[in-house]
């Protein structure tokens, strides 16, 4: 049950966004827009000299923060990919003893240990 929510967990982060160099047009207008939207908010004035600093360092940062992310996710897959495998060794190295024993009716209880 665990691996099941710790792969769901995985989905959800990787859903999230893509570097800026795979994203089109439209999407760099759209992230442009956010990072003058977020200069403003600190009070920088738009067509300023400062606006321009402000973006550069913003763009920057989306970009690093990106592809931070874009490799984190590549990790936490490989990750997953070698607990799987590393449960698969530890399972397939059990041996798994069984018993069955007839039952009335044709019932037959099995016991594994």
């Amino acid at each position: 049950m665990r691996f099941v929510l710790l792969i769901a967990a995985v989905a959800t982060v990787t859903a999230c966004e893509k570097p800026v160099e795979q994203m089109g047009y439209a999407e760099r207008v759209q992230l442009v827009e956010q990072i003058i939207q977020r200069c403003e908010a600190l009070g920088i004035p738009r067509n300023s000299p400062q606006m321009q600093q402000c973006g550069d360092a913003e763009i920057e940062k989306e970009v690093t923060t990106r592809n931070a992310n874009v490799a984190a996710r590549r990790n936490a897959g490989l990750a997953m990919t070698q607990a799987s495998a590393n449960y698969n060794r530890s399972m397939a190295a059990q041996r798994m003893n069984c018993t069955h024993t007839p039952g009335y009716g044709g019932s037959v209880t099995t016991s594994c240990y």
